[in-house]
C-alpha cells in the first residue's frame, strides 16, 4: 500500500512538471496560433492604471538578470535543453517567468500563466522566444512592439519567424494604450494623464516598448543583439509596425533604417532596406515597397527607436535622447511600417524574406537602381 502510495505521488509529480513545462493547450500546433495564445493574457487598451502598470515594470534586479539569462537562452542547441531549469539561479525572474519548449525546434521564455482574476499576465513582459539552430535558415531577428494599437502586426511578426526560418522573436506584452485615458481618441489633443507621458520620449506613453528603455521588451532585445555581437554574427533585426491608412499614401510598406532619406544606407541598392524593396517589386503586386529616400514625405523613420539607436552604437544611458551618426546606420536595424494590404499579406511575405536575405546572385540580378 505503501510503495502505491509514493508510486501515485510519483506520478502526479511527473503530470505536474510536464504542464508547468509544457503549458500551451494541445491544439495550437504554429507559432501565429501561439501568439494569439498569448495575446489572451496581455494588457489591452485602457485596462491598466497608473499604478497598477508602475507594479508591473521589471525592478533593476529583473532587467541585470534578463541581460544574464537571455544568452544562456539563446545559446541552447538542444530542445532537451529547453526547461525552467535554466531559471534556478535567477531568483528574482524565476518568481514571474517561465521557459517552454514548443513544437520541439522553439525555446519560449514568457511569464506564467494567470490562474485567478484578472485574466492577464501578472508584469507584461510579454515573450521572446529562440529557433534551435539546427532549424535556422537566416539570421532575422523579428519584434513586435505595438499589441494591438498597430493591428494584427504581432501575429504578422510570430508567422514570418516560423516560415522563414528565422532565428528569434520578442514581442511587447501590452498595448502602447494601455493605461486608461492615453489613447489619441480618449485624450482629444489634450495633454496626457497624470504619470502617463513618457519621461525617456515625451509624447508616447509610458507603455510604449519602442520608446522607453525600462520595459523588458527593450531588455529582451538589447540582450540578443549583444549575444549577436559576442558570437561575431552578421544579423539583420526586424520590427514590424502599422501605420493608418492616411498615412504615407504613396507607400504600402515603408522600410526605414532609422535614419532619413539622406542618408548612405539607402544609396547602395545592396544594403538591407533596398533589398526588401527589391524583393517586394519581384514577388508581389499586392503592396508597394519603399524606403526614406523613394518616399521622402513619410516621417515614419523609427529616428527615435530606442532599439535601433543601440543597434547603431548609442550608449544605454543615452538612447533617450541622443542619435547614432548617418553612417553607423547600416541597416543591421530595419522598421518597416505598413498599411493593411502589406501586414495582412503574410503569404508573399514569407516569400520576401528569403528573396531578400537568401541567395544573394538571384537577387542581384534583380537588383535596380530605379529602386532607390
Amino acid at each position: 500500500m505503501g510503495n502505491a502510495t509514493i508510486s501515485q505521488i510519483l506520478l502526479i509529480f511527473l503530470f505536474t512538471q510536464i504542464s508547468a513545462d509544457n503549458p500551451f493547450p494541445a491544439n495550437i500546433t504554429d507559432f501565429k496560433a501561439l501568439n494569439a495564445y498569448f495575446e489572451k493574457f496581455f494588457s489591452r487598451k485602457d485596462t491598466e492604471t497608473v499604478e497598477t502598470w508602475t507594479k508591473k515594470l521589471p525592478t533593476k534586479a529583473e532587467i541585470q538578470e534578463a541581460h544574464q539569462l537571455v544568452p544562456l537562452l539563446y545559446g541552447i542547441t538542444k530542445i532537451e535543453d529547453c526547461s525552467s531549469s535554466l531559471l534556478a539561479s535567477f531568483k528574482e525572474l524565476q518568481k514571474s517567468l517561465q521557459i517552454s519548449p514548443f513544437l520541439n525546434r522553439y525555446c519560449v521564455l514568457h511569464e506564467k500563466f494567470p490562474t485567478t482574476s484578472p485574466m492577464r499576465f501578472a508584469r507584461a513582459f510579454g515573450y521572446m522566444a529562440v529557433a534551435m539552430p539546427d532549424f535556422v535558415q537566416r539570421q532575422i531577428h523579428h519584434s513586435a512592439a505595438h499589441f494591438q494599437s498597430d493591428d494584427e502586426v504581432d501575429q504578422q511578426a510570430a508567422y514570418l519567424f516560423e516560415n522563414t526560418d528565422s532565428r528569434s522573436l520578442i514581442v511587447a506584452g501590452a498595448s502602447r494604450f494601455c493605461i486608461q485615458g492615453t489613447s489619441p481618441s480618449e485624450r482629444n489633443g489634450s495633454a496626457f494623464p497624470a504619470g502617463t507621458n513618457s519621461t525617456c520620449q515625451p509624447g508616447n506613453t509610458v507603455s510604449d516598448a519602442a520608446h522607453n528603455t525600462n520595459l523588458l521588451f527593450h531588455h529582451y532585445n538589447m540582450a540578443i543583439r549583444d549575444a549577436t555581437l559576442t558570437r561575431k554574427e552578421s544579423p539583420i533585426f526586424i520590427q514590424w509596425h502599422g501605420m493608418a491608412a492616411e498615412s504615407c499614401t504613396k507607400t504600402d510598406a515603408f522600410v526605414s533604417a532609422g535614419a532619413y532619406s539622406g542618408a548612405p544606407v539607402y544609396n547602395d541598392i545592396g544594403t538591407n532596406p533596398n533589398r526588401i524593396v527589391t524583393a517586394v517589386r519581384l514577388i508581389t503586386n499586392v503592396f508597394i515597397a519603399g524606403t526614406p529616400k523613394t518616399d521622402p514625405d513619410c516621417n515614419l523613420i523609427a529616428e527615435t527607436n530606442v532599439f535601433g539607436r543601440y543597434i547603431y552604437g548609442v550608449p544605454f544611458e543615452s538612447l533617450c535622447q541622443n542619435v547614432s551618426p548617418y553612417d553607423k546606420r547600416d541597416g543591421t536595424f530595419i522598421h518597416i511600417e505598413q498599411h493593411i494590404n502589406s501586414r495582412n499579406d503574410l503569404a508573399d511575405w514569407a516569400r520576401i524574406l528569403p528573396v531578400a536575405f537568401g541567395n544573394q546572385n538571384t537577387l542581384a540580378r534583380n537588383l535596380d537602381t530605379n529602386d532607390l
